[in-house]
């Protein structure tokens, strides 16, 4: 290869040939030359024992040429070089990121010597490669201002990774100081052991000079492995609280965390016998790749079971797992280095942990607003509760004067008997009328005693009676609003459930019909409640004919402070919404038909 007109940097690869010595037999001595062959790919993937290249280096230029020759590869274990003059062996380099790094020529983690050829002159490179990892045999050649320039760009970006990933650790741990949300931890966890993990693996420790014990510190690198995919399963438990949401899920995490914790029992001894790490690292290694793909694959399952914050969580594993697969296939499809593979689980695991924090936020403003509909529930149960003492106190008042009337009624009533001056046509149907009035007042009062007491049991009970007993309780507002209310039901239906729940969604939807009917001046509104039974599922429509729902989306009115009336708050049907969901373990929809709206509620039993 000629070397005449390299000004800042050039592949070596067509130029490199290779000798596989598997047993080892070759010293520098005994090594068969001939026998060196030209390979297409440099990169040869996991190899036992020793590689050796030979490359040759001619200078035509009438001036000496001196550049850096430069290892691709981070963490090959041994490279020991030989440069030989005229065939003869001037100078050995040993090299490695197991040796020293000031062996080399500029102290960095990429394995480099100086090489200077002369006018005319041609120099051979010898080198024998070792490595636990894969190996490329490649080499690079560039002028020492071209790969300072290289150098300090590395450098920057890893700086800038690092800067990035702790903003984001002490921002979260900052969020976790005031939440109290124990996620956060994991994910301030996932993030210092990932970083740990590819500091160690890409020579950024020791490029820093950080360790002494090479084999000590490859422990360290893997034990930090174990404790990142131990936070990320902690992560996911906590996260989607699978305990709850996602229980066989939850089942397959504990087995996992036992396992890691046993693989992580094993790393702690190879801080004593090193070797012990090569036997247990082939196993873990796919194992890890496998738990990657399984909580990948288990935030497409939370996002069908609709849980806050699953989209970011699959974009973020998504992203980590393409880089691993990119970087791992490369080696096991032996493809040379290059700054792809060098860099791309950097930039996953990034950002993996950009869309985990916007998952974390999601998942924050999901419990916010969760927070204040369980406020808004409470106040409206605590509103609920006093209007039933209310109601109770005044059935109790009210009960005494009614029997007084009543009494008082009939004494008249005898009075006139007795005198033998019998209730003329007039007077009977007065007394007929103020007989029912009576028994009306004394029955409203029992219903509306009846509607709000035992707010919060659980009851079995008619659907069909309960919403005729809301029917009931609005029929002045019916008449007021001249409106029919039609009640389908194909049979008696019964469940055991929070009746006062039931009856107040019932309450929300007929009154707001109704309030829509008599705003829009709908000439005979009319209501029709279907009510029937699909299997384990109680389906109840509400349809009306005010003209449908104006607001666009048509969901959004469940949602908080959106309404269409001039004094409404909006809570009544996100208040609805809630009962259905949290009470009485159901769903409800909006739609709107050809002459109005219709409200499906689906209870399962």
């Amino acid at each position: 290869m000629d070397i005449a007109n390299v000004n800042m940097y050039t592949e070596a690869s067509g130029y490199v040939e290779v000798l596989h010595d598997e047993k080892e037999k070759f010293s520098i001595k005994n090594l068969p030359l001939r026998e060196f062959k030209q390979n297409d790919n440099l990169a040869l993937g996991y190899v036992n024992g020793a590689v050796w290249s030979k490359l040759t280096l001619t200078n035509s230029a009438k001036e000496p040429k001196t550049f850096l020759l430069i290892s691709p590869r981070v963490n090959i274990n041994t490279i020991d070089v030989f440069l030989f003059r005229k065939n003869t062996l001037q100078k050995s380099y040993t090299l490695g990121n197991s040796r020293e790094i000031q062996n080399n020529a500029i102290k960095t983690r990429f394995s480099n010597l100086e090489v200077t050829v002369l006018p005319n002159e041609s120099v051979t490179i010898v080198s024998k490669l070792k490595s636990k990892s894969t190996i490329d045999v490649n080499w690079y050649i560039a002028t020492t201002d071209a790969f300072l320039k290289f150098l300090l760009l590395d450098t920057f970006f890893w700086g800038l990774l690092a800067g990035l990933i702790l903003a984001l650790i002490i921002y979260n741990l900052s969020l976790f100081k005031s939440l109290r949300i124990y996620s956060y931890i994991a994910y301030v966890f996932h993030g210092i052991f990932a970083l740990t993990f590819q500091f160690a693996t890409n020579g950024i420790f020791y490029q820093f000079g950080l360790y002494q014990n090479r084999e000590i510190f490859n422990s360290m690198a893997w034990f930090s492995v174990i404790l990142d995919v131990l936070s990320l399963l902690i992560f996911t438990m906590l996260f989607f609280n699978t305990k709850e949401n996602l229980k066989r899920t939850h089942k397959i995490l504990v087995y996992l965390i036992v396992y890691y914790f046993i693989i992580l029992v094993l790393f702690l001894y190879s801080f004593y016998s090193p070797d012990i790490i090569y036997s247990i690292r082939g196993i873990t290694k796919p194992i890890a790749l496998g738990t990657i793909i399984f909580l990948f694959v288990n935030g497409f399952v939370a996002y069908k079971h609709n849980i806050s914050g699953s989209k970011y969580y699959i974009a973020g594993h998504g992203l980590f797992l393409f880089s691993i697969f990119v970087q791992q296939f490369s080696g096991l499809a032996n493809f040379q280095t290059n700054f792809m593979n060098i860099y791309i689980v950097a930039l996953g695991l990034f950002a993996d942990t950009v869309f985990l924090s916007l998952a974390l936020g999601e998942k924050v403003t999901f419990l916010k607003i969760e927070k204040e509909k369980n406020e808004k529930l409470l106040i409206s149960q605590s509103n609920f509760s006093s209007i039933g003492k209310t109601v109770g106190n005044l059935a109790h008042q009210w009960k005494i004067p009614i029997v007084q009337l009543g009494t008082l009624l009939m004494q008249v009533e005898a009075i006139l008997w007795k005198r033998n001056n019998r209730p003329n046509e007039e007077l009977a149907p007065v007394i007929t009328k103020m007989k029912h009035t009576l028994d009306f007042m004394n029955h409203t009062v029992l219903e509306l005693n009846n509607f709000y007491n035992n707010a919060s049991k659980k009851v079995v009970f008619s659907l069909e009676e309960e919403i005729n007993n809301v029917i009931n309780l609005l029929s002045a507002k019916t008449l007021y609003s001249n409106t029919s209310i039609e009640l389908v039901a194909d049979k008696e239906i019964k469940i055991y459930a929070n009746k006062n729940a039931f009856a107040n969604c019932c309450l929300i939807i007929i009154d707001n019909a109704l309030d829509e009917i008599k705003k829009r001046s709908i000439q005979n509104g009319k209501i029709t409640i279907t009510l029937s039974e699909v299997g384990q599922t109680i389906v109840l429509t509400f349809q009306d004919n005010a003209g449908g729902i104006k607001i666009t989306p048509v969901d959004t009115v469940f949602e908080i402070f959106i309404t269409n009336k001039n004094d409404g708050s909006g809570m009544g049907l996100s208040m609805c919404k809630v009962l259905i969901e949290l009470k009485l373990n159901g769903t409800i929809q909006a739609y709107n038909t050809q002459d109005g709206a219709c409200f499906t509620i689906r209870l399962s039993r």
